[in-house]
């Protein structure tokens, strides 16, 4: 599934954590993001944007959609934070 590569946040990162960015003087700040193409399975929740990839894989079943890319991101970050009182995981959409 290389459409979904998994994001390793390389240097920076919680800049789309509110409890953390709020305390930004300059925000949003910046992060630097890898995306990995797997060639083996990796563990969930282990920093790799895996809720996120599963989100995606599940909503466009397995194949990303054509599309903008800010579009596509928009889309999957308003279906991973519906219901939440914080949403956050924005660098896991543009990852």
């Amino acid at each position: 599934m290389a459409a979904f590569p998994y994001r390793l946040a390389l240097a920076g990162g919680w800049i789309d954590q509110p409890f953390v960015s709020r305390h930004n003087p300059q925000p949003p700040g910046s992060m630097v993001v890898v995306g990995l193409e797997p060639v083996c399975l990796f563990m969930d929740r282990s920093g790799l944007a895996t809720g996120t990839r599963a989100v995606a894989i599940k909503l466009w079943r397995g194949r990303l959609p054509k599309g903008p890319p800010a579009e596509l991101t928009r889309q999957l970050y308003e279906i991973e934070n519906r219901g939440k009182a914080e949403p956050s995981g924005s660098q896991d959409m543009v990852g």
